[in-house]
């Protein structure tokens, strides 16, 4: 508080020079209150403080007689404390009220201050006298709920804007299913207003057939306290049906619902063409399947003597007029024979009916066969054709032999049928060092322009090729794509207009079976096999480096006599004319398949008994279990373990009776 300047007289005695008993009354009090008082001089000089006063505003009692109460009162308040100090000397018993005072460490406290004046027996002014207390917590509790009412009002106006804007039902319904609250987009989804709904039950709006779903995702609501990506059926008021996606929260204190309700009747219906489209495709997929499979068989028939019948006429006497015309008909039926099988590998890929055998495959061994079988297209157009890399090295990829010279060879030809004489073609790999290797097919082309390489593996697509003199179908690069990524690789062109081509494939890299054959160190000879007739095993199977590895195996098994197969006709051949203890067969042979190898070992009386063993990359469960059931006595899975190979061995030789013995009957 505050008094204008002016001149007034001096007290005529100071408080503290009271005699009066009441005085000391009055000192005592004064000293030990609880809360700030103080005595001021007219021009609002302190002339005397209690220890309460000094400790809030954080002066000692000298320090506060040196000073005004403008001094430490907040800026913003100096007018108005002048403003009461002049009421209290006109007149003005006391007053009560709120003001600021700035602490000795500059922090600003909020005080209630009492003020009255002390006159004399004559009725005049003498001292101001001030009762004061510190609020500043009360203030800064009024300040803190005043902003919270304030974020309150801020959250409320905002949810209400939400709910008035939102396209979503947002509503709340009580612990027995009535609708309490809704926002104005209920009547866009169910046709009823807020006021129609309000005090309802929610499951009557629900489609009948599916209020039993509804009660138990309420049940599961009230038993988790939370339901998402629920979806159900309500009927409007107009009778129409309509997909609702519901999610809501349980407030277990409020006993009440909060739910937003989503219409998906769109892409409920969407979702369900999709279905139908899906089921449609997968039928015209099988139907597919099934007329190529018929047309195979019937294509092949007539194909065989249209082949048949001229190679036996390109083999006799003709005339020059005749010889080109026989030529025609075999490159032609060739030509449509190729088609045929690469129509049935495409569709049984996108069928899933493709079946593979991975296993590790010696990367130079399969680039070696490929050359050597590419060599005389490649002489005959004068094109250079060659590894670019040595190929006495062993390095392997996890592959499918078959498929994967598939692929080579395929990608040769290509090479070789695009690129003009006296080209060069070139194949290499190289080593990533992260488990993969990525194999090249390289040519001297013309390249292939930039903006046809996105359809460079699109079936019966030849990117213009087809007004050439070329021959080709369109298939050969689609299947060789869907093949490496059925083998778990990638594919991929590098090709510039004038510039060739460069085709790579990328397959993981697989740990050679001759390493492992080392890390395993072969134990003695089962005693069983330890006879002094030998025992005569045929293993059929067309990957030399499969052979080689079982050579290794057995060559410390003298009592051991082994006979390879590279396929299987000649291995049933060598059965039947030489009755081995064993047959070791793999299942993917290049002319027969493996297990129909098996079906006629078993439905000929000279090989019936001759017990079968399956060495193939394929594990799964139903393949095995078809050819244990078909005759097979057991089934090993490459990479096999060598003990487990040898325990088989013994299980199934040794109760067979030796060659020599076979010679002694």
């Amino acid at each position: 508080m505050t008094a204008p300047t002016r001149s007034l007289p001096e007290p005529a005695l100071a408080p503290d020079e009271l005699t009066d008993p009441t005085d000391a009354i009055f000192r005592e009090l004064f000293e030990g209150a609880p809360i700030g008082m103080a005595v001021l001089a007219l021009d609002e000089r302190f002339m005397k403080v209690n220890a309460t006063f000094c400790k809030m505003v954080g002066y000692s009692n000298d320090e506060l007689r040196q000073r005004t109460a403008e001094d430490i009162t907040y800026g913003e308040d100096i007018a108005t404390g002048r403003q009461l100090a002049q009421s209290l000397l006109d007149g003005t018993v006391r007053y009560t009220g709120d003001k600021r005072y700035v602490h000795k460490n500059g922090d600003v406290l909020w005080v209630s201050r009492t003020a009255s004046v002390i006159r004399d027996l004559q009725g005049d002014p003498q001292h101001f006298l001030l009762m004061v207390e510190d609020i500043s917590e009360r203030k800064e509790s009024e300040r803190a709920l005043q902003e919270s009412r304030r974020e309150l009002e801020t959250a409320l106006h905002a949810n209400q804007l939400i709910m008035d804007n939102s396209q979503d039902v947002i509503c709340t319904i009580s612990e027995d299913g009535r609708f309490l609250s809704l926002n104005a987009a209920c009547e866009e989804l169910w046709g009823y207003t807020a006021s129609e709904l309000t005090g309802r039950q929610y499951v009557d709006l629900v489609h009948p057939e599916d209020r039993a779903k509804t009660e138990q995702a309420s049940e599961s609501l009230l038993a988790t306290g939370k339901v998402t990506d629920f979806v159900n059926r309500y009927v409007r008021k107009d009778g129409t049906i309509v997909d609702v996606l519901w999610s809501a929260t349980w407030s277990a204190k409020d006993r009440i619902m909060f739910c937003v309700a989503h219409d998906v009747t769109d892409r409920a219906r969407i979702e369900k063409e999709l279905r139908e489209a899906k089921e449609e495709a997968d039928r015209a997929n099988h139907a597919k399947s099934d007329f190529l499979s018929r047309m195979s068989h019937e294509l092949r028939t007539p194909l065989n003597s249209i082949l048949g019948f001229g190679q036996l006429l390109d083999r006799q006497t003709h005339t020059e007029t005749q010889r080109p015309r026989i030529r025609y008909i075999l490159s032609a039926g060739r030509h449509l024979l190729n088609l045929i099988n690469e129509v049935l590998d495409i569709s049984r890929i996108e069928s899933g009916n493709l079946q593979l055998s991975l296993e590790p495959v010696c990367l130079e061994e399969a680039i070696g066969e490929a050359i050597d079988l590419m060599r005389p297209l490649a002489a005959e157009r004068e094109i250079m054709l060659s590894a670019g890399c040595p190929l006495q090295a062993m390095t392997y990829v996890l592959a499918d032999r078959q498929r994967f010279k598939q692929v080579l060879i395929n990608l040769l030809s290509n090479a070789v049928k695009y690129t003009a004489t006296q080209g060069n073609v070139t194949v290499s790999f190289t080593d990533s060092g992260n488990g993969i290797i990525r194999f090249i097919v390289r040519d001297t082309g013309a390249g292939i322009p930039t903006e046809k390489l996105s359809r460079l593996f699109t079936p019966f697509d030849r990117l213009g090729a087809e007004q050439s003199t070329v021959e080709g179908t369109g298939l050969g690069l689609a299947l060789c794509q869907r093949l490496v990524e059925a083998m778990h690789g990638s594919i991929g062109v590098e090709s510039a207009l004038g510039n060739g081509s460069a085709f790579w494939v990328e397959l993981p890299r697989a740990e050679s079976p001759f390493q492992k054959l080392a890390a395993q160190k072969i134990g003695p000879a089962p005693e069983e096999i330890s006879h002094t007739g030998k025992r005569r095993i045929l293993y059929i199977e067309d990957n030399f480096s499969n052979v080689t590895l079982v050579e290794q195996m057995l060559a410390e098994r003298p009592a051991l006599e082994l006979m390879t197969a590279m396929q299987g006709r000649v291995g049933l051949d060598l059965a039947r004319k030489h009755a081995p203890d064993l047959v070791l067969l793999d299942l993917h042979l290049p002319d027969l398949p493996g297990w129909q190898v098996l079906a006629q070992l078993k439905a000929d009386q000279a090989t019936r008994d001759i017990p079968v063993v399956i060495i193939s990359a394929d594990a799964t469960a139903p393949q095995i279990k078809r050819l244990l059931a078909a005759g097979a006595r057991a089934y090993l899975t490459k990479p096999f373990d060598i003990a487990e190979f040898f325990r088989v061995l013994e299980e199934t030789v040794s109760a067979a009776p030796t060659v020599s013995e076979e010679a002694a009957a």
